[in-house]
């Protein structure tokens, strides 16, 4: 709506590309932004990390990224000849990708495409503005996990009771 309203410009020049941009858009919300909440979420603390659960979510992720590299390649943007509102919510998707989980290696080798585009896309005014500098990461997070707690033996206590006390009355 707020695109529609203000920046038309901003969800495709014509009938096609703006199908191609809601496209993208349900592809960077649900296929991308999904893995997040195995891979992501746990850096943060925002969730408990499970290993099988993050495996799963990765090897997802980095299907989908190799669709979204061979999209990119000899592409500037996701759709057409400007930056659209894919190209915006692709970024703001992929960015806690970048800083905490795509490493030099795997973004020279497997991602070239996409890194590429993500590069040009932070290096404008309005990202930089909008996020100030953004630092790839040059090593991968590691989740937090908490050591196993240990059961500890809870001792009965037996309570005393002294005989000599007397009983309180009830107080009017």
């Amino acid at each position: 709506y707020v695109a529609e309203t203000y920046s038309p410009a901003l969800l495709g020049a014509n009938a096609f590309e703006k199908a191609q941009v809601k496209q993208w858009l349900n592809f960077a919300t649900s296929e991308i932004y999904g893995c997040s909440k195995n891979l992501i979420y746990p850096l943060f603390g925002w969730g408990k990390y499970d290993k099988e659960a993050a495996a799963k979510s990765n090897k997802s992720l980095m299907e989908h990224m190799k669709v979204l590299d061979a999209h990119l390649n000899g592409k500037k943007y996701l759709v057409g000849a400007t930056a659209t509102l894919a190209d915006i919510v692709m970024f703001n998707t992929l960015r806690f990708y970048f800083q905490l989980v795509f490493v030099e290696g795997m973004r020279k080798n497997v991602l070239k495409n996409v890194t590429a585009w993500f590069s040009d896309l932070m290096a404008t005014p309005e990202a930089v503005k909008v996020y100030g500098r953004t630092i790839l990461a040059k090593v991968a997070l590691k989740p937090y996990v908490a050591p196993e707690k240990k059961e500890e033996k809870k001792e009965e206590k037996k309570k005393e009771v002294k005989k000599d006390t007397p009983a309180e009355e009830p107080k009017k």
